[in-house]
C-alpha cells in the first residue's frame, strides 16, 4: 500500500487517485484480526469472538457485512484504476 500510495502523487499516478488507501489500510487491520486470531462463532445468532494478543472483539453478522460491503467498495476502485491503466495512452 506504501507503494500505491506514493504512486498517487506522482504525475503517473492519476489513475490512482480515487484508491482509498485509508479504508484499504482499515480492512487490512481488520482482516488481520480475523485471519489470526482465534476464534468461536455463536451458533444462533452468527456473531463471532476473535481473541488476538488477549484482546477480545465481537464480530456480528452485521459487522461482517460491513466489511465486506467496504471491501467490495475498496474492490471496485482498484479495478477502475487497473481499466484505466489498461485503456490509457502511456504518459509521454
Amino acid at each position: 500500500m506504501l507503494t500505491l500510495d506514493l504512486l498517487k502523487s506522482s504525475g503517473e499516478g492519476a489513475a490512482v487517485a480515487g484508491v482509498p488507501i485509508p479504508l484499504m489500510k482499515e480492512i487490512a487491520g481488520e482482516r488481520n484480526t480475523l485471519a489470526h486470531g482465534h476464534f468461536d462463532q455463536n451458533p444462533f445468532d452468527g456473531s463471532y469472538d476473535i481473541v488476538i494478543k488477549n484482546v477480545r472483539a465481537s464480530y456480528s453478522a452485521e459487522r461482517l457485512a460491513g466489511l465486506t460491503e467496504k471491501t467490495d467498495t475498496a474492490l471496485q476502485a482498484l479495478q477502475h484504476a487497473s481499466a484505466v491503466y489498461d485503456f490509457s495512452d502511456p504518459p509521454s
